[in-house]
């Protein structure tokens, strides 16, 4: 599964998150001019890139998540940490689902004032692709009985207990 489609799709079926507009990004791509509509409405920005760490998951990527205002609703700045609260709950649920591993990585301290006439704040993940399952149990890898048909256990055959033929 690609992981940027899956925390989408999780984002897609918040009503809330849902009713702001979402913009997916690589890192140093963001243009916040264009994340807010003509209206004021506010936005959220995704800001992808792939987790290099040492020891990181396979399919690992790091994303920050930009919560936007114009800066004439700056009073309204709570909405921001309103906006990333749910982005955090959105992401957790995915990974309660199974379909996404994420951890969350802290928030902004401060609200960000921008050059374009935007407030920010954002909240920082690891997401990571769930494994798929596979479908039953692994069975195990078990040598072959060498023992003698007598020294089997006989089903319903309490343990310990003295087995004298009838």
């Amino acid at each position: 599964m690609d992981v940027r489609s899956g925390v989408g799709d999780l984002i897609a079926r918040d009503v809330v998150l849902d009713a702001v507009r979402v913009t997916h990004t690589d890192r140093g791509g963001i243009d916040l001019a264009s994340t807010t509509s003509r209206f004021g409405a506010c936005s959220i920005v995704m800001e992808w890139s792939v987790n290099d760490q040492s020891g990181a998951p396979a399919g690992s990527h790091l994303l920050t998540v930009w919560a936007n205002l114009p800066r004439q609703r700056s009073s309204e700045h709570l909405f921001l940490d309103f906006l990333l609260q749910r982005v955090r709950e959105v992401l957790l649920a995915g990974a309660a689902d199974g379909s996404i591993i994420s951890m969350y990585r802290g928030t902004s301290r401060g609200v960000v004032a921008s050059s374009v006439e935007t407030i920010s704040k954002h909240n920082k993940f690891e997401v990571t692709p769930q494994q798929p399952r596979r479908a039953g149990m692994a069975l195990l890898n078990l040598a072959p009985w060498e023992g003698a048909d007598s020294d089997a256990p006989r089903y319903g055959a309490r343990s310990g207990a003295a087995q004298t033929p009838n």
